[in-house]
């Protein structure tokens, strides 16, 4: 995997597919005055496909337990499909048929994901990545390490502690190299209101721009979802490199969103910016 600051600053059409790929998968409510229903009361509603205005697809396929078993995506003649595999309830494995990698989930006696370690799926090679999870005694999440590992053993590259606000939703992930230099910020500066996701929907089988807040311990625990993050890429000598706005403009009925428009905005380079728009199928 290249470093992170560059992953971050990539601003290809690709780039922006793949954010919007990693955050449309989810169904909320808006402005509601009363308190919802809790979750488990609400009729489920399975997300069946997505169509965005470029004319790619997403289909997605699940489990009679009403798990998530499988997703292809479509473009034009091209496609590919994301397997998801459980065990007594809990992810243990989330790939890409046609990657070489696989994604390896591991929980504590808390049933807490501890570990998701990419490797390789048939060579015995142990070259790959692994996401480790810290968390606090009340269960929130305290802090998550990135190692890259190869031959010579595995190297932290960065940490990320959160921060919360009093309501327990996630306020700030903030990243640090070895050396404990800042690296990014990622402030959540507004959310929906109560929203129902499914995070294993979006959660991406690579290390997505935005892991930092897409992985599963950070989103099993929201209840509403980010509708503007600011993300800050820091110099070594701690000033700002790089601002980038993620913005999404959800059209909701009855806690499922039926359409979902996302800006992603770069201040210092607005030529940059772009839009896109995704329609929902259940």
């Amino acid at each position: 995997m290249a470093k992170n600051n560059l992953i971050i600053q990539t601003k290809s059409p690709a780039f922006f597919v793949l954010v919007i790929s990693a955050t449309v998968l989810l169904s909320c409510k808006k402005d509601s005055d009363n308190q919802p229903p809790p979750v488990n009361s609400r009729p489920a509603a399975l997300l069946r496909s997505l169509k965005w205005d470029d004319d790619k697809e997403s289909h997605f396929y699940y489990n009679t337990d009403s798990t998530i078993k499988e997703r292809i995506d479509k473009f034009g003649a091209i496609s590919d499909k994301i397997h998801f595999n459980w065990e007594n309830g809990k992810m243990v494995q989330h790939h890409q048929e046609i990657s070489m990698h696989t994604n390896m989930y591991t929980y504590n006696n808390l049933n807490q994901l501890v570990s998701i370690r990419n490797r390789y799926k048939d060579l015995p090679s142990e070259n790959g990545y692994e996401l480790k999870f810290d968390y606090h005694s009340s269960g929130q999440l305290l802090f998550m390490t990135y190692h890259q590992i190869n031959e010579a053993g595995s190297k932290m590259i960065q940490r990320t502690f959160y921060t919360f606000n009093p309501d327990k939703t996630l306020q700030k992930a903030s990243s640090f190299d070895a050396s404990n230099k800042k690296q990014i910020d990622f402030t959540i500066e507004s959310y929906s209101d109560t929203c129902d996701f499914l995070p294993w929907v979006y959660i991406s089988p690579s290390l997505h721009v935005l892991y930092q807040i897409h992985n599963y311990p950070v989103l099993a625990n929201l209840r509403k979802y980010p509708t503007k993050i600011t993300q800050q890429l820091y110099n070594q000598d701690g000033s700002i490199a790089s601002t980038v706005i993620y913005e999404n403009k959800p059209v909701i009925n009855e806690y499922r969103i039926m359409k979902l428009n996302q800006e992603i905005k770069y201040p210092a380079n607005p030529s940059h910016n772009g839009t896109v728009s995704v329609d929902y199928f259940y």
